[in-house]
């Protein structure tokens, strides 16, 4: 289950970066005063680059109708994320506070997780479970080694080829978000791009995948950038699938909104560090 939650990350991951990227194969996005959608992209990388580190609050709205041996009921699931992350030390902080109502019945997603990364490349997580820190820790290795340098090099995927196949009405234009202006660059998935690039996610996380398995899907995704610092703001993603095995998505939205591009440490509690080893 967590190589195939990860494959899916994966694939939204290189989803935003594809439509970052703008469709080449035709005449380039531009806006008002001729900045192209590359533009925007090259200059966002860098001012990210540029910060100590990001602090994120998202949100999740998820609806769905499920029928299943002749009954029909509903499923929600919703709430918020906040994400903390430093790039020197390498340390992250990730609090969910979600539900899920399911045939009258709800059950709290509440969660808790620090990970952090010694010179080395061993990466220790400390995970909140019923109110107790548990912890574990993963020496680095050529497989994991492997896989991120495959999450940091998305850009093997950007290819006119890919953006031609995968995307459809990439644009960029202009408007405020709330209070500033920003450059929006968007673009829907096309459906065949989520079964090709869950495959492709296969060399990050060796899972392999059951094609009959994925159902047809797109994925409209809007990314707004500030036009003065040219730090993403906002990222919005939609998932809209047809109906199968008895499952009908009516919204699944995902939206992460930037804080701040200036974290530069993040405290592991003293009760996470001290706690034992799984």
């Amino acid at each position: 289950m967590k190589k195939r939650i990860l494959s899916i990350v994966a694939v939204s991951v290189m989803a935003v970066s594809l439509v970052a990227c703008g469709d080449s194969s035709k005449k380039a996005a531009t806006s008002s005063n001729g900045t192209t959608v590359k533009d925007v992209v090259k200059k966002m990388n860098k001012a990210t680059q540029e910060g100590t580190g990001s602090d994120i609050t998202g949100s999740i709205d998820f609806k769905a109708s499920i029928e299943q041996d002749g009954e029909k009921y509903d499923m929600t699931v919703s709430g918020t994320m906040d994400v903390q992350a430093t790039n020197e030390p390498v340390v992250s902080h990730i609090k969910t506070d979600m539900e899920m109502n399911m045939a009258g019945m709800s059950q709290p997603l509440a969660t808790e997780m620090y990970t952090s990364q010694d010179e080395d490349g061993n990466t220790t997580t400390y995970v909140s479970q019923s109110g107790k820190w548990v912890k574990s820790t993963v020496e680095a290795d050529e497989s994991s080694t492997e896989m991120i340098d495959a999450m940091s090099d998305i850009s093997k995927y950007i290819t006119d080829e890919n953006i031609k196949k995968y995307f459809d009405n990439v644009k960029l234009k202009e408007e405020k978000k709330d209070g500033t202006d920003c450059y929006v660059v968007s673009g829907t998935l096309k459906e065949n791009a989520f079964e090709d690039l869950l495959n492709a996610s296969k060399e990050i996380t060796g899972d392999s995948v059951d094609e009959s398995s994925i159902p047809d899907i797109t994925m409209p995704i809007k990314v707004y950038v500030d036009k003065k610092t040219y730090l993403p703001k906002e990222v919005t993603v939609n998932i809209e699938m047809e109906k199968t095995d008895g499952m009908e998505i009516k919204k699944a939205e995902i939206k992460m909104t930037s804080n701040s591009y200036n974290v530069d440490s993040i405290e592991i509690p003293e009760d996470a560090l001290n706690a034992s080893e799984e």
